[in-house]
């Protein structure tokens, strides 16, 4: 029921072409749209899952080769810091999305838990829906958050 297609038709995502993810069309697209637009990739905060084929595309396509890359886990002790640091930013007026519905989505089908020491994770439990972008987004500005002394930290700049 969601509108992937439509989303993709309009530049809201973009789709990978294929049947399956081509970790070097990733890298490639990636590579070529961040150059283009001027950014410099410094660190890239990954999950393990399936990371050595995104790291081997990158490294085969010439994506984020000066990057450092750092492992987060999806467990409590990783997440909470960084739930606790997007909480943070936005009541503090500091992380805008536009509305972005990818992240409308995410944020609308995660489910915070906490353990028996309140330390907060996102969980998916029982929608359909991903929360992907949410967990990513945590992800990417975690390590942002308190390098921005002054002004707003634009979550659609990293989107498109």
């Amino acid at each position: 029921k969601v509108p992937y297609r439509e989303w993709s038709d309009t530049g809201i995502l973009t789709a990978v072409p294929g049947e399956v993810v081509d970790y070097d069309w990733v890298c490639q697209f990636l590579r070529m749209h961040l150059e283009d637009e001027g950014i410099d990739v410094h660190s890239i905060e990954f999950d393990r899952w399936r990371i050595a084929e995104l790291q081997g595309a990158a490294e085969r396509n010439g994506f984020a080769q000066s990057a450092e890359w750092n492992e987060i886990g999806q467990g409590f002790q990783s997440q909470s810091v960084r739930i606790e640091a997007m909480e943070t930013a936005l009541l503090q007026k500091k992380l805008r999305h536009g509305s972005h519905p990818v992240l409308n989505l995410g944020a609308a089908s995660a489910v915070r838990v906490q353990d028996p020491a309140g330390n907060s994770k996102l969980a998916k439990n029982k929608s359909s829906q991903k929360i992907d972008a949410m967990i990513a987004c945590l992800q990417a500005i975690y390590p942002l958050v308190g390098l921005q002394e002054s002004g707003n930290f634009d979550a659609m700049s990293m989107i498109g």
